[in-house]
């Protein structure tokens, strides 16, 4: 009888010891005390302005969120005010961000907080990843920078940090480095830690200084169906809506590929994605934003 391969043994995680932990909160947090990147989400402890921050900080660069963070807060300046506003006007201030699914969405959550919350932005993980467009990560970054808990944040940039700090494999499992993420973080200051981090690997510990591959890689922009939803969404807020031909979809979707100057596929994807995401909608012979 032939006998079973054993199983691998998984690498026990490392126990970081006191000593080297507060090594490193040194290291770390005397570094970003003299050189922290001004950003002006932190410049606040409104957790509704963490919220918005943390939307349209997913998947998109610092420098782009900045001016629109500061343009979304003065039209919007409370939870209450955008959870009234309608969802072409939120929309149109979020266009040219990119990913403009997260404008609805940060709408609805919203709502759903001054309606099931009382305008107060949830303190627990559960609550908060009930609400629509708030995934695990979210979260985390919602309960450090908002109310300075001690919950592990872990984007590209602190994985690389705690990766090359504390000796681990690249490829370690997002869960394990969790755990190990979770020791490191220091009493009372959870917020600075994560902001601290943040910036170590933004500017210091970068991919080519490290060679630590990140674990995503983001797909091209030019030439895809997003760039394609983008033109799409720009083209209604200025006209309004999109007739619709009376020889169907397809002619629709040709006849607005001219306008916009894409191929006719890339707008025909486009649509119905944008249809799906609840971004558009379609009313008898028109294509138009949602009321």
């Amino acid at each position: 009888m032939q006998k079973k391969p054993k199983p691998e043994k998984k690498e026990a995680l490392p126990h970081i010891p006191l000593k080297t932990r507060r090594q490193l909160h040194k290291k770390i947090l005397t570094w970003y005390a003299r050189n922290a990147r001004d950003l002006p989400w932190r410049k606040t402890k409104d957790p509704y302005a963490i919220l918005v921050s943390e939307f349209m900080l997913q998947q998109t660069q610092v420098e782009r969120v900045k001016p629109y963070y500061l343009a979304w807060l003065s039209q919007w300046p409370t939870i209450t005010c955008l959870s009234r506003e309608r969802p072409a006007n939120v929309l149109r201030a979020w266009s040219g961000l990119g990913y403009n699914a997260r404008a609805l969405r940060l709408l609805q959550t919203a709502k759903r907080i001054v309606q099931e919350h009382n305008n107060k932005i949830p303190h627990n993980k559960e609550d908060l990843q009930r609400l629509p467009g708030i995934g695990a990560y979210t979260a985390s970054a919602i309960l450090a920078f908002a109310y300075n808990k001690p919950e592990p944040v872990i984007d590209t940039n602190i994985r690389r940090v705690l990766i090359h700090e504390c000796s681990l494999p690249h490829t370690i499992s997002a869960q394990d480095l969790a755990t190990v993420a979770k020791q490191l973080i220091p009493k009372g200051r959870s917020r600075d830690w994560h902001n601290a981090l943040m910036d170590y690997g933004a500017t210091v510990l970068t991919s080519k200084t490290t060679n630590i591959p990140p674990t995503t890689k983001q797909p091209s922009f030019e030439g895809s169906t997003r760039q394609a939803r983008g033109a799409i969404i720009r083209h209604l807020l200025s006209k309004g809506a999109v007739k619709l031909s009376r020889e169907g979809f397809e002619t629709t979707s040709k006849e607005l590929a001219k306008q916009l100057q894409i191929a006719p596929e890339r707008v025909a994807a486009a649509l119905e994605s944008l249809h799906n995401d609840g971004i558009i909608v379609f009313r008898k012979n028109q294509i138009t934003l949602p009321d």
